[in-house]
């Protein structure tokens, strides 16, 4: 049995497990829950002493968060991978595509002049807009196969896939939240959109719509950092940032991990979500965008990743991301929405960005003819 076999068992068994692979790391790691329990989820306690995954929703009002605790823990080389016995438990399959609802071009164009419209009153300078595709699931499907190919095709993603809570979920996200590295904690603005051609990679091509909504990320995570600490940070960007077949602009922040310690959790809470995937101001960005959505986000939007394991922490934003279902896959992509958005290029940037996990699900498809 290799690594993505042992994937494969977890998922049949339904045990809590998560597996990842980051754009740091040589192999894949893969950690197992012993119990089927539930973690009492602390955000102080799971940054500093417990090893193990954090999966953190959009919103708490929708589902909780949850913490994997790391009991087993074996790399992508290992040779023998022990298993645990299940309770024979079945993943829950109450909510399936059918309550998935999906909203059509026609609606989807409608909701984003609807918040340009509430921008340019005044209520808001950015929303970020939503919409789930539902899938069929390839006959030849296993999570390991499909984490394999993330892994290998978004070499520059944070892969994971993680079972938890009832749920099994995939993903190829190119955005950190918060890593933390030798003696700094770095974190990202990324946002904007564009194919990834070779044009596309000169920050000169962009437009003023595009440099204004990362702009406006950048800023907000100055003033999370003005908030938490008064050290000096040191910043990198704006500058073009190839992910998978899209291309988006990035801005690096590093602060000394010293200066963050005593206040971590609150900067993570004061962080999430971000205007790449909420808009500003938050609240009002955030109310708003969850009465026009008509699906529930769930995990999608939220951030996850490991917590002293490889590194102290290592925290991305959910995107990029599927939620397998018994017969179909459900697959979650959006776009920034500011005063110069045009609809149909908002719905044409979220067709884009789904490309990254149908390309994959294609790949298995093929095999099936």
């Amino acid at each position: 049995m290799n690594f993505y076999e042992a994937i494969d068992l977890c998922v049949k068994k339904n045990l809590s497990f998560a597996a990842w692979k980051s754009p740091a790391d040589n192999e894949g790691t893969l950690i197992i829950q012993n119990s089927i329990d539930e973690i009492p989820f602390d955000l102080k306690s799971c940054f500093s002493s417990q090893k193990g995954f954090i999966f953190y929703p959009f919103s708490e009002k929708s589902e909780k968060p949850v913490f994997i605790k790391a009991d087993l823990i074996y790399r992508e080389s290992d040779t023998y991978f022990e298993i645990p016995e299940s309770d024979d438990q079945k993943r829950n399959y109450s909510k399936e595509e059918d309550d998935f609802y999906q909203a059509g071009k026609q609606e989807f164009e409608q909701q984003v002049e609807e918040i340009v419209r509430r921008i340019n009153a005044g209520g808001m300078s950015k929303a970020v807009l939503s919409r789930v595709l539902i899938k069929d699931k390839p006959e030849s499907f296993t999570t390991g196969e499909f984490f394999r190919r993330l892994s290998r095709k978004y070499s520059n993603a944070f892969n994971y896939v993680i079972n938890a809570a009832g749920q099994l979920w995939c993903g190829a996200t190119p955005e950190p939240l918060l890593l933390a590295k030798k003696d700094e904690y770095i974190t990202t603005a990324v946002a904007g959109t564009r194919s990834a051609t070779e044009q596309n990679l000169d920050l000169k091509t962009w437009n003023r719509k595009e440099r204004e909504e990362q702009e406006l990320v950048s800023r907000h995570i100055i003033s999370c950092l003005n908030r938490h600490t008064s050290a000096p940070y040191s910043s990198f960007g704006p500058e073009p940032y190839p992910a998978g077949n899209v291309c988006h602009l990035k801005t690096v922040f590093s602060i000394p991990r010293a200066d963050l310690n005593g206040n971590l959790c609150e900067f993570v809470r004061d962080l999430h979500p971000t205007p790449a995937v909420c808009g500003l101001p938050k609240q009002s960005a955030f109310s708003f965008i969850t009465q026009l959505e008509q699906h529930d986000r769930s995990y999608y939007s939220g951030f996850l990743g490991p917590v002293n394991i490889n590194a102290p922490l290592g925290l991305y934003v959910n995107l990029r991301c599927v939620r397998v279902l018994q017969d179909k896959i459900a697959l979650y992509v959006g776009a920034g929405i500011t005063a110069d958005s045009v609809a149909v290029r908002e719905w044409e940037e979220t067709a884009m960005k789904s490309e990254t996990m149908l390309s994959v699900l294609s790949s298995l498809s093929a095999e099936n003819a």
